[in-house]
């Protein structure tokens, strides 16, 4: 065994020479003293060289980790195999460092000189710093160590420089101990006895609070470093889950104060399907739901629940499992879901405060509410009132597929004024086959019928008392905003307060749309518009009357918009806008409603091109949500009673519907078209009823 010297130092001048000195009196000139000045500012590396010693040096400080790996692999060059490491300001006696040379503890073994430093008088911060390493050694090793930062030691040469340390500082001391055990290298404690000069003339380069805190660190980063990986992985999803717990605090949503008069939903005494509560009702026309809802906004969100809650619960399993399906990652819904919550956190203050009161009253009657663990019950609400702005504006869209007809004058049967629609959206059968028409009446406007679902007052399809019926399809251009006002709102609003076209038009204009969309009016006097809106900018509108169609992509100021031409170019708009164009020029004079809901039930393509079923060409595809014949003049919807546009269309006389004073136990009449016999008529053949 070829044992080597080895003293790191730093500005040691007036004590490294009598640490020197004392060494070779002690241990003869067999052993070479290899001296590491660490970047001194004083004559250390001169009076080291004078005393007899290797000097080594460093041209800045880099940390007594460095300066001993540094002497290390000198006293290997010079074939050495092992390393004795003596402080500079000569705290350790010579003799006991020639005991560490004895042969007896094994050329392979990490002999650590282990001190009393209450005895020997060190100082508090030393004692401070020892004590935190020796007990975060301990812990993590399994092993109590006595004392791991004495830098009076024995190196095994090789060994050491073979394992895999970092730091370059005191934290080497207490590192290279895990890393010795982690290699099997055997760690060995001796016994030895360090000499403190009085404090007024002790200098040490050891920083009592600093230093002491960055060994801790050292200690705790080599302890983990095998498990980094697992460890970034682990921190990288807690600072996902806390971003997520910080972004629904901070988009959490506060319903107002509403009070609900009291009221008790119960069966009819004549009537098993019919359900009250107060004066409104619910109960099936046909398959269909047919809803009243009447009074404050508190009575209307709060009846809807008590008439239609299982219903309502049922859709929304039918969107949460779909969701799952589609996005099976719990973490990648997580992202969906705060992504919505921060580009739409304002949402409910853009809702009218009569539609806050109502979302609010309807949320407090849901309890208990078995997804409020995803989303608060009144913010799902708010979001669910907003779902037509929220999917319009995310590529792919299921609402780009919709196709309405107009006809009116002596186009259409007693020259009534009639709009037709197909409305498509790809979310679940349930919203077909569980679809309703409500008929409300709020206080202080006009009563309308909205064509929706348990859940959705908000109107995508509807006619009013005064005959003017309306219909919104998607359409894309400009950039979705997260301010303005939803979509079904302002629909809702036009329904509640326009008796005519130009009424709606002008209405239209003061407000601000969310996301960029097109709307066809049809009034009882035979007057039709298109307006096709977007965000930031001014409405545009054009007129039409007699015959005139209506799919999903814009023809006004905004037809070159990049996100108009993709959507001719990837989806079927301009496919059925054709083949529609084409329905209405075969369009018999008088055409009655079973024209119309024959065109809507058409298949083919334009030139009566047979189309594969369920072509996105097709007007019928079979993914309506409803299809609805409203005329205006007679104020008579037809609304499909599924499956899609398959089934029969059943009639409701809106204008009796709404009447005051209405009582829905003497009515029990059910009026429908026919049923769909898979023909494909390419213009219309019989007339119908109104």
């Amino acid at each position: 065994m070829q044992p080597a010297i080895l003293i790191p130092a730093l500005n040691a001048a007036d004590t490294v020479g009598h640490v020197v000195r004392g060494l070779r009196d002690q241990i003869g000139d067999r052993v070479p003293i290899f001296v590491v000045d660490d970047g001194s500012t004083d004559a250390t590396g001169e009076v080291a060289e004078k005393a007899g010693a290797r000097v080594l040096r460093h041209p800045a400080n880099q940390g007594k980790g460095a300066a001993i790996r540094t002497g290390l692999v000198a006293a290997r060059d010079h074939g050495c195999d092992v390393a004795v490491t003596v402080d500079a300001d000569g705290q350790h006696p010579a003799e006991y460092a020639a005991r560490l040379l004895d042969p007896g503890y094994g050329a392979d073994a990490l002999v650590l000189g282990t001190r009393d430093l209450a005895r020997s008088g060190a100082p508090r911060g030393n004692l401070v710093g020892n004590y935190a390493s020796n007990f975060f050694v301990s812990v993590f090793t399994w092993r109590r160590f006595r004392d791991t930062q004495c830098g009076l030691r024995r190196y095994p040469i090789n060994k050491t420089l073979s394992v895999r340390t970092r730091d370059q500082r005191f934290g080497f001391e207490a590192e290279v101990i895990f890393a010795a055990m982690r290699a099997a290298i055997p760690v060995i404690e001796a016994p030895v006895v360090v000499v403190y000069p009085p404090r007024n003339k002790h200098t040490t380069h050891y920083r009592a609070f600093k230093d002491t805190v960055h060994i801790v660190l050292r200690i705790t980063g080599t302890i983990l470093y095998p498990i980094r990986w697992l460890l970034a992985v682990v921190g990288l999803l807690v600072i996902v889950f806390a971003l997520h717990a910080a972004i629904v605090y901070g988009t959490r949503m506060t319903p107002p104060w509403v009070a609900i008069p009291p009221a008790t939903v119960h069966v009819d005494a004549f009537d098993p399907d019919l359900l009250r509560v107060a004066g409104d009702y619910a109960r099936h026309r046909g398959k269909i739901w047919e809803v009243s809802l009447s009074g404050s906004p508190e009575e209307v969100g709060s009846h809807q629940v008590e008439l239609l809650r299982a219903e309502m619960l049922a859709n929304e399993t039918v969107l949460w499992s779909q969701l799952d399906t589609l996005v099976p990652s719990a973490v990648a819904r997580f992202l969906i879901f705060d992504i919505a919550r921060l580009r739409f956190r304002n949402v409910d203050h853009l809702i009218s405060d009569r539609y806050r009161r109502e979302i609010a009253a309807g949320a407090s009657m849901f309890a208990p509410d078995p997804f409020s663990e995803r989303i608060p019950s009144y913010q799902r609400m708010v979001y669910l009132h907003s779902l037509y702005d929220v999917s319009l504006s995310f590529e792919h869209s299921p609402l780009i597929g919709c196709t309405s007809f107009a006809v009116t004058g002596d186009a259409a049967e007693g020259g009534h004024s009639v709009l037709t629609r197909a409305f498509d959206f790809e979310a679940g059968d349930i919203f077909d086959s569980h679809k309703a028409i409500f008929l409300v009446h709020e206080t202080g406007r006009l009563a309308y019928a909205s064509v929706a679902w348990p859940g959705l007052i908000g109107a995508v399809t509807g006619m009013n008392e005064a005959g003017l019926a309306l219909v919104v399809h998607g359409g894309r251009a400009r950039e979705a905003r997260s301010s303005g006002e939803p979509l079904t709102h302002t629909m809702r609003d036009i329904l509640g307060e326009a008796r005519s076209t130009d009424e709606a038009v002008r209405a239209l204009a003061m407000r601000e749309p969310m996301v960029s969309h097109i709307v066809m009016l049809v009034d009882a006097a035979g007057n039709v518009a298109v307006v096709e809106r977007a965000p930031g900018e001014p409405p545009s509108v054009r007129r039409g009357s007699n015959r005139m169609a209506l799919t999903n992509h814009f023809e006004g100021p905004w037809a070159d918009d990049p996100a108009n031409i993709q959507v001719k170019a990837e989806t079927s708009t301009l496919a059925r806008r054709a083949r529609a164009d084409e329905l209405l020029s075969r369009l018999p004079p008088q055409a009655g409603v079973e024209d119309m809901i024959a065109m809507l039930r058409d298949k083919r393509g334009v030139g009566d091109v047979v189309l594969p079923a369920g072509d996105r060409r097709a007007i019928d595809a079979h993914i309506a949500t409803h299809g609805v014949v409203m005329d205006a003049t007679a104020r008579v919807i037809w609304l499909s009673e599924g499956p899609h546009l398959a089934g029969r269309f059943v009639r409701f006389d809106i204008g009796r519907l709404l009447r005051p004073g209405y009582d829905p136990r003497v009515d029990h009449e059910v009026i429908a078209s026919s049923a769909d016999e898979g023909d494909q008529r390419t213009g219309a053949a019989s007339s119908g009823g109104r």
